[in-house]
């Protein structure tokens, strides 16, 4: 090979480097997250939830970090993965609906039961990664949890 074949050759690997470098640093390659992105739906899906009651909770000492919980009413006989989209439907729903809460937790109830108790189908918790430790937490670092009324 010749020195100028090597030289082109070098020179390219360097700009592609550089470039890829330069977009890492500099976020040219950032995609925007939705929260549609980390709880992920069936396409097409329908919710059947009716939502009962809603309650926000702040820290006193840091009120970036707002709590929601939604109380919501499901029918009768739904099977699993129907009460777990349900769900992850209504919290899409109360992040969208209320400017980025810190934590979410949809607790389902069935028709005509006290919501003053605990939940009598399912609860879901969305929340930051507890083993991540880091001081600013993005959507990326959210888990979804879900706990069936055994």
């Amino acid at each position: 090979m010749n020195k100028k074949l090597i030289s082109i050759i070098l020179l390219i690997v360097f700009l592609v480097l550089g470039i890829f470098f330069l977009s890492k640093n500099f976020n040219i390659r950032k995609k925007n997250i939705k929260i549609e992105n980390i709880i992920k739906l069936p396409s097409g899906f329908n919710p059947i939830f009716r939502i009962s009651e809603k309650e926000y909770f702040k820290n006193v000492s840091n009120p970036e970090f707002r709590m929601i919980l939604y109380k919501i009413i499901l029918p009768e006989n739904l099977s699993p993965s129907l009460i777990e989209n349900n769900l992850k439907s209504a919290t899409i729903q109360a992040y969208n609906d209320n400017n980025k809460p810190y934590r979410i937790t949809i607790a389902a109830y069935r028709e005509n039961d006290n919501l003053n108790g605990l939940y009598t189908i399912a609860e879901s918790n969305f929340f930051p990664d507890p083993q991540l430790k880091k001081e600013e937490v993005k959507l990326k670092d959210y888990v979804f949890k879900l706990d069936y009324k055994g």
